[in-house]
C-alpha cells in the first residue's frame, strides 16, 4: 500500500521569506517608534525642567519649557530605517546626544551649571506592533 500526502503549504518557501518578513515588520516598528518618541519629547518629559536650566536656555536665546526640545535637533534627528529607530544627534565632544539624556548623569565641572545631577529622560517609546500584518505575510510566505 502506497500513502500519498499533499500539503498547501511551503515550509522552505516561509524559510526564504524569513528574512524580508523580519525587515519589513522591523522598519515598520521603527517608524511608528520613532512616531510615539517624537511625539513624547513634543508633549513634555518627566521631570519638568529646573529653573537653572531655563535659566541657561534663557542666557543661549532659546525659550520653551520643554525637556530635550531646546532646539529641535534631537526631535529632528530621530527617525526610521530598515535597521530599526536612530536618534543621530551629537553634542560638541561628538557623543550621541539622545543617549545621553537616557540615563541619569552630571554635568561637567565646567559647564554653565557645574557639577549638576540631570536626572534621565528616557524618550524612547516603543510604538505599536501590527501583529495582524505580521500574521498575514507569514500565511502568504507558507503558500504553494
Amino acid at each position: 500500500m502506497k500513502i500519498s500526502i499533499k500539503t498547501n503549504f511551503s515550509f522552505a518557501k516561509l524559510a526564504n521569506k524569513i528574512p524580508d518578513i523580519i525587515s519589513s515588520i522591523t522598519s515598520n516598528a521603527a517608524k511608528s517608534s520613532a512616531k510615539e518618541s517624537r511625539k513624547a519629547i513634543k508633549s513634555g518629559l518627566s521631570p519638568p525642567l529646573e529653573k537653572s536650566t531655563m535659566n541657561v536656555r534663557k542666557s543661549r536665546g532659546i525659550s520653551g519649557s520643554t525637556p530635550l526640545f531646546a532646539t529641535g535637533t534631537l526631535y529632528n534627528s530621530i527617525t526610521s530605517s530598515k535597521e530599526g529607530l536612530t536618534f543621530g544627534a551629537f553634542d560638541k565632544k561628538g557623543k550621541e546626544y539622545g543617549n545621553l539624556h537616557r540615563t541619569k548623569r552630571k554635568t561637567a565641572s565646567n559647564s554653565m551649571i557645574p557639577n549638576k545631577i540631570v536626572p534621565a529622560r528616557d524618550f524612547v517609546k516603543i510604538g505599536e506592533f501590527d501583529t495582524k500584518n505580521l500574521t498575514n505575510k507569514i500565511i502568504k510566505a507558507l503558500r504553494k
